[in-house]
């Protein structure tokens, strides 16, 4: 984090070439030292010669967002959208922040304005095939239009993506009903295995955040018939049962197998630490959930809540105390919203709880 020296480094490299990589190293490191105005700055005079340069621009509409110029930076891709031949980036730039600034109403319309606008383009080819149809349009209207020209099989890709994206929206709205019934009416509407994977993964996460869990694990089970080697899927579908205290011994091999596949991921430790608590080995449990902590630096509220819990069921009162305690000061100041999970939700509501049972005997 010696944000001033990494400049002057890069700085000094840019007279070699002046490559973009370069340039975009020294941009960060400005922006990470809270230098944005120089970052921007740079910026400006780099545009001043290649005005046209895609990536420059997006490195500025970045610069701007981090310094919380949201209109700004949106503005900024609004106009290059008008040259741009490459519109689905930048369209997947401003939908990503309107998302991020929590501007949920215009997030969720721009996307579904998006999704409207690929089928539109399917249902009607041969509107589409002139390298001028785009002069039909108004200039609101034409950039958020798909990609000139496009193929029939990448505008299928790109609408796949954006009604992710429209459900990823209204996720962030917290909308989960309508999430829900999106992602079931395109379900019903596909039998592309690759697709369907997709929405059934979103739908799960969708449950899950209601509350839903056990219908969570059902669709984790659809998606799992579609991609069994899925990694990630195998680890989020174990704990689920674990968590519940069910199916143990389905868990035990699938998580054994992620683990097998990524022996630092923290996730999977945790799981794997949470399998031994749940089936009672509690030793074994403190031993994975340790290396579970060690692996997100102690960071990981979840773990910490875990590993207090395998410490009091091995007697080590104090210890146990101790990851609580570390557990709830992660998570006391942020909200509901801020909180990641409903597992994260769980540790701030029982933390206190804990740590008060246990001291008071």
């Amino acid at each position: 984090e010696q944000y001033a020296d990494a400049v002057g480094i890069y700085e000094a490299m840019l007279t070699d070439g002046h490559e973009l990589r370069i340039r975009h190293r020294l941009i960060v490191a400005l922006a990470a030292g809270d230098q944005h105005g120089r970052a921007a700055q740079y910026l400006l005079d780099w545009l001043s010669v290649d005005p046209e340069n895609d990536q420059l621009v997006r490195l500025l509409a970045g610069v701007l967002a981090d310094a919380k110029e949201t209109d700004a930076a949106l503005e900024i891709v609004k106009n290059q959208l008008l040259r741009t031949r490459n519109r689905a980036e930048f369209q997947d730039w401003m939908l990503g922040q309107l998302i991020a600034a929590d501007r949920h109403e215009a997030s969720v319309e721009l996307a579904e304005t998006l999704v409207d606008n690929v089928i539109e383009v399917l249902r009607r080819p041969q509107q589409f095939d002139r390298p001028d149809w785009d002069d039909d349009y108004r200039d609101e209207e034409r950039i958020l239009f798909p990609n000139s020209p496009c193929g029939s099989q990448d505008l299928h890709s790109r609408l796949e993506r954006l009604r992710l994206n429209l459900v990823n929206a209204l996720i962030s709205a917290k909308d989960y009903r309508r999430s829900a019934d999106l992602l079931n009416e395109w379900l019903d509407a596909t039998n592309d295995p690759a697709v369907r994977f997709g929405y059934l993964r979103t739908l799960a996460v969708v449950q899950q955040l209601e509350g839903h869990m056990e219908a969570a694990a059902g669709t984790m089970e659809r998606a799992l018939l579609l991609r069994p080697p899925d990694v990630g899927l195998n680890n989020d579908l174990a704990y689920t049962w674990i968590d519940r205290g069910v199916r143990l011994a389905d868990a035990e091999p699938m998580i054994r197998y992620a683990v097998g596949r990524a022996p630092t991921h923290p996730a999977y430790l945790d799981t794997y630490g949470w399998l031994h608590y749940k089936t009672g080995d509690f030793a074994e449990s403190e031993k994975w959930l340790r290396r579970a902590n060690s692996a997100r630096g102690g960071e990981d509220p979840v773990i910490l809540d875990h590993l207090g819990d395998a410490l009091w069921r091995r007697g080590l009162k104090d210890q146990a105390v101790e990851q609580w305690t570390a557990c709830l000061e992660l998570v006391k100041d942020r909200s509901e919203e801020e909180l990641a999970n409903v597992d994260e939700r769980r540790a701030k509501r029982e933390a206190a709880e804990k740590i008060e049972d246990a001291r008071s005997g």
